[in-house]
């Protein structure tokens, strides 16, 4: 049971004594695959207690699940204002197109609270995020008119869950797999395909912002921005640039995109997951391979100085191999991340 959750890429929530229900630094987190009926579970790991680890939920659908509770949630958990936990999967539900679900850790209970039926999404690969309204919104990788997915919002109060607009037909990309970021101006930012794109929540108006050629300034954009301490916004494309992904910035206040770095040439090839601003101030990231081993790379980007650090080469026995995710901070000053390969 152990060596397969841990063969799976898991995606972590670090918190620290929430609204005073947690006594200790806990880990919380999902995996997509294992557990009981092998579509995933939620877990919850303690810091000061590294040997406690605990299974609170199995996921999926056996004959007894007459709600369809949902399956294979292959993003991240969020605490909400409420204090509980909130997640999606990409399977189960009615539709067998995922669900929306509560947790709440109190009192151990799961709660599907809204299922994906096309229209409104489905299939979602990213998290939910809270946006100030108290209003939570999201992406769906598929689902709309067109399947290329849908921009939604849910009310966590009354449970609905509703579409905002649809990808593909909209001109802001399509089949997103990253998740929203709420910026300094109160307006959503995210990333769809090819395309970076804004939506204000209280006029309703969407705007494409840059949409990459898949050349020099990058292309395959799968994961979510980050708003740095200086208001601009800093994100990674897959590929692109001299063909191994791009580092770029836009500045909200000006409209001005600009590539800060081409991968590839000793400094990793195809970045993972999003970048992640340190208390130092500087951004870090990972790259699936590329650098020395061709086994991914830890990376430092220094925004004030535009200066380029290769921290760590990944190399299969000691530093595991071909990094997936986001790094996270502790409040310890230390990372945390995962590789789906390597280890002693």
């Amino acid at each position: 049971m152990k060596t397969k959750l841990l063969s799976f890429l898991c995606t972590f929530l670090f918190l620290m004594g929430f609204s005073n229900l947690i006594d200790a630094q806990e880990f919380w987190g999902m995996t997509t695959n294992g557990g009981t009926n092998d579509t995933g579970i939620i877990f919850e790991w303690g810091v000061a207690n590294p040997g406690f680890f605990n299974t609170q939920y199995n996921f999926g659908i056996t004959s007894a699940d007459v709600n369809n509770p949902g399956s294979s949630p292959d993003g991240s958990l969020i605490i909400a204002s409420n204090g509980n936990l909130y997640g999606m999967t990409s399977r189960g539900g009615a539709n067998n197109w995922g669900v929306i679900f509560e947790y709440n850790p109190a009192t151990f209970t799961y709660t599907k609270k809204a299922d994906f039926a096309g229209t409104n999404g489905k299939v979602p690969r990213g998290r939910l995020m809270q946006a100030s309204n108290g209003i939570m919104y999201g992406m769906s990788w598929q689902g709309g008119s067109g399947n290329a997915g849908v921009l939604f919002q849910f009310n966590p109060t009354n449970g609905s869950l509703s579409p905002i607009f649809e990808f593909g037909s909209s001109g802001l990309g399509g089949s997103p797999i990253g998740s929203l970021i709420q910026a300094s101006n109160g307006k959503l930012y995210g990333m769809a395909g090819d395309t970076i794109f804004e939506y204000d929540i209280n006029t309703g108006t969407k705007v494409s912002l840059k949409k990459f050629s898949g050349g020099s300034d990058g292309g395959t954009l799968d994961d979510t921005l980050l708003q740095a301490s200086n208001g601009k916004l800093y994100g990674m494309a897959e590929r692109g640039g001299v063909g191994f992904g791009t580092l770029f910035e836009y500045d909200l206040s000006t409209g001005t995109f600009t590539k800060l770095l081409d991968f590839g040439n000793g400094k990793g090839q195809f970045p993972t997951g999003s970048l992640m601003q340190a208390s130092n101030g500087k951004l870090y990231g990972l790259t699936e391979f590329g650098g020395t081993n061709n086994l991914g790379v830890l990376f430092e980007y220094d925004i004030s100085t535009s200066t380029y650090t290769k921290k760590i080469d990944f190399d299969g026995a000691n530093h595991g191999s071909e990094p997936k995710g986001t790094l996270l901070e502790a409040s310890n000053g230390k990372f945390y991340g995962t590789t789906t390969k390597g280890g002693g």
